[in-house]
């Protein structure tokens, strides 16, 4: 069966940047969508006032009229594909996806091998395979939405529970996953591991507590979930730089200047 796009979907260019260390390009716009896929590098962009980096696997998706200028870090040239079309849905489309699985990487080299051939069925096989890489962008910003509730359902979830153990086992069940899924799409969508998530928690709050509390730090430890404040010492200097007891007494200190 051949893929038909909808009459208002319209496959329109496509092409190819090497790695060039000089290469950028100043604000500009189109008249259509632009899907850049990043093949290698380092590629910068800015856009309303937001500075962006894009790496392997980033998908940008500049919606027409949208003004945006790029360049390429001179010290990881970017490597791109890029191409243009006109589509309603894309309009919903995200700035930023990851093509975690490099299916529209290998669909987009696909179309870029074949964009010169002109034969019907070259034109049919480029409609079914544009086709088939829209329907793929669309799945992972689908994907990328659950993800996303995903992330914010477990901090809500953390934070109402970070005095009480909080082992991997407990997150997943929360979620309803499987230790091995919820893990890889708690990491796609942070950049961290769901117990690494759970540590700067547990950190964040201590810091908070000795600074505007005095409870001894046994107790601190307890209120955020460690068995004793030797592991709280622990976890505090690798997250904060400091001990404990050296936070609370520059806290401390700098109150009493305040009030001087």
């Amino acid at each position: 069966m051949i893929a038909v796009l909808p009459a208002d979907t319209v496959f329109l260019h496509i092409g190819r940047m090497g790695p060039n260390p000089r290469w950028k390009i100043g604000a500009h716009a189109h008249a259509f969508h632009e899907m850049i896929v990043v093949l290698g590098g380092c590629l910068r962009l800015r856009m309303a006032g937001e500075a962006i980096e894009a790496r392997t696997g980033d998908l940008l998706l500049y919606h027409a009229g949208c003004v945006h200028e790029e360049s390429s870090d001179p010290a990881e040239p970017a490597e791109t594909c890029f191409f243009s079309f006109h589509s309603p849905e894309a309009a919903a489309w995200p700035l930023r996806m990851k093509d975690h699985d490099g299916r529209v990487r290998q669909m987009a080299d696909w179309l870029y091998v074949d964009r010169h051939e002109s034969s019907p069925e070259a034109l049919r096989a480029r409609n079914a395979v544009f086709h088939g890489l829209l329907c793929e962008i669309g799945r992972l910003q689908t994907r990328g939405a659950r993800a996303q509730s995903l992330t914010a359902s477990l901090r809500v979830f953390i934070q109402k529970h970070l005095d009480e153990p909080l082992p991997l086992e407990r997150l997943a069940r929360h979620a309803g996953l499987s230790k091995f899924h919820f893990c890889r799409l708690f990491r796609l969508q942070s950049g961290r591991s769901p117990m690494e998530e759970v540590r700067v928690f547990r950190m964040s709050r201590a810091r908070d507590l000795l600074q505007t509390t005095n409870l001894p730090i046994k107790a601190i430890a307890a209120a955020v979930g460690l068995s004793d404040e030797f592991r709280l010492s622990h976890l505090f200097r690798r997250y904060h730089g400091t001990a404990p007891s050296a936070l609370r007494r520059k806290a401390r200190h700098d109150e009493v200047a305040n009030h001087l």
